[in-house]
């Protein structure tokens, strides 16, 4: 599969925020302050009980008001010559260089601007669901309207199972637009033939190079139907509606995509489908 590139790799990451921001390491300094401040009341205290015994006897407060005198002589001396104006005018201080501002983190994708990333896929991608079907070229193909579904990857699926036993984050966010958005997109493209029906899934994987691919073929004879329902899908904020598509087989087989309602995609390949199943099945 090709990859169009209208996004980096860095815009992709910053649109999931991922890698998530590492947890607050925890700082020490806190323990620090206690542990020395400990140290220090210590003998601070020894101090006021030794002055408190030399007060008890009268040579001992003597000299603590002698030393106390002294020290309020020194400290008035200090103060006075802090007060009194320099001669000598102090040097101005050195211009400091201004230091460039840093520039500002590139703006997040739009909803948008990701939605249409992951729909440049699209042709690319049925091109090589050929290939790999081992179809010759567009000859055998007998549709020129490209039949394919696109689906999301849910984090709770097996689907996304594979992705994560090889250390791929699978992601589910909401956009400002009020869909959800996920990582990782699935398109299944449907190739009619003349004897049976050849099917391509690719995944399209927006946190890494990593990418699930699955091909199948089904005689038009084994295919029971093709269906879709709709059904309620919780993400733990709000529900959203969403359809479910399956392509079902008399061997107990499927292939099933989950979209959003209404996806006129969906509903145009499911009755181009049972268009060619009802007309294969008569002798067309």
């Amino acid at each position: 599969m090709g990859i169009p590139r209208k996004l980096s790799s860095q815009d992709l990451m910053r649109s999931f925020n991922w890698p998530p921001a590492p947890p607050p390491k925890t700082s020490l300094l806190p323990l620090v302050l206690i542990v020395g401040s400990i140290f220090l009341i210590c003998p601070f205290l020894a101090l006021i009980n030794e002055i408190g015994r030399l007060i008890s006897n009268p040579f001992g407060a003597f000299i603590v008001l002698l030393l106390v005198a002294a020290g309020a002589w020194f400290f008035a001396r200090r103060t006075q010559k802090r007060q009194q104006p320099s001669r000598m005018p102090s040097p101005s201080p050195p211009l400091e260089k201004q230091m460039p501002l840093p520039p500002p983190p590139p703006p997040i994708p739009t909803d948008e601007e990701y939605e249409a990333w992951v729909k440049s896929w699209r042709n690319s991608a049925r091109r090589y669901g050929i290939q790999k079907l081992g179809l010759d070229g567009w000859k055998e193909v007998e549709v020129d309207t490209p039949l394919y579904i696109r689906s999301i990857v849910w984090p709770d699926s097996d689907d996304a199972s594979y992705y994560r036993s090889h250390g791929c984050p699978v992601l589910i966010k909401r956009g400002l637009d009020g869909r959800l958005h996920a990582s990782v997109n699935r398109f299944t493209f449907f190739y009619p033939t003349e004897h049976y029906l050849a099917v391509f899934a690719g995944d399209v994987n927006a946190l890494g190079s990593m990418r699930f691919e699955r091909t199948r073929t089904y005689f038009y004879e084994d295919i029971v139907g093709v269906e879709t329902s709709a059904f309620n899908l919780n993400d733990g904020l709000t529900s959203n509606v969403m359809q479910r598509f399956d392509l079902r087989v008399s061997s107990g087989q499927s292939i099933s995509a989950t979209t959003y309602v209404p996806d006129l995609n969906v509903e145009e390949t499911v009755q181009a489908l049972r268009t060619r199943l009802k007309g294969k099945k008569q002798g067309g």
